[in-house]
């Protein structure tokens, strides 16, 4: 891992544990064995590295959803797409030094010092819905999927189930296995496929 990277992962953890606000660039720079001059000659302040993880950690999850809908043939592409989102969500949100960490914060922070990131973060969850929806009412009539499903509300409910596993996993304090991520999204399919 190159510099530049273990900066983002260092600070990834620190925003995660203490929350953007409370972490300075003394604190980034504490078990990097790297110099001021270091840091500055990769970053110019905190908030660049505070976009960079948010590109790296969030929007790059959201554009790997974008590209699931985007190289699927059938909804089942859509189906275990989804379930390796899930996984790799589970990897770098769960996976972090704290405890039971809540991304959200982290992302809320973000978007409330650049509203930008609102901006293009609801846009995308927008876009995204949408595009979920015309590949569903394909699967509708193609009869991959049953006719009695309401497009715009199993793609709602598609991008709220990942969202919501993150949720539950720190209110509900559990961890989340493979296996009830699979669960989920198979039960999602056997109850919306069409079957002779």
């Amino acid at each position: 891992m190159n510099t530049r990277e273990r900066i983002l992962t260092h600070s990834f953890n620190l925003f995660m544990k203490k929350g953007y606000t409370q972490v300075n660039i003394s604190h980034i720079l504490q078990d990097l064995n790297l110099s001021r001059g270091g840091f500055y000659y990769h970053f110019h302040n905190k908030e660049e590295v505070l976009k960079e993880v948010i590109e790296k950690y969030y929007i790059d999850q959201l554009n790997y959803l974008t590209g699931i809908v985007e190289s699927a043939k059938n909804f089942q592409d859509i189906i275990k797409g989804i379930e390796k989102l899930a996984i790799r969500q589970m990897d770098i949100f769960l996976n972090t030094q704290e405890e039971r960490p809540n991304h959200y914060y982290l992302m809320f922070e973000a978007m409330k010092l650049f509203p930008e990131m609102k901006e293009t973060i609801s846009r995308w969850y927008v876009e995204s819905i949408k595009e979920l929806k015309l590949f569903i009412e394909k699967c509708v009539q193609s009869g991959e999927i049953k006719e009695d499903v309401e497009p715009s509300m199993l793609s709602l409910q598609i991008i709220t189930q990942v969202e919501g596993l993150f949720l539950m996993s720190y209110f509900v304090d559990k961890n989340i296995s493979q296996e009830e991520v699979f669960l989920v999204f198979d039960k999602i399919y056997n109850n919306i496929k069409y079957v002779n």
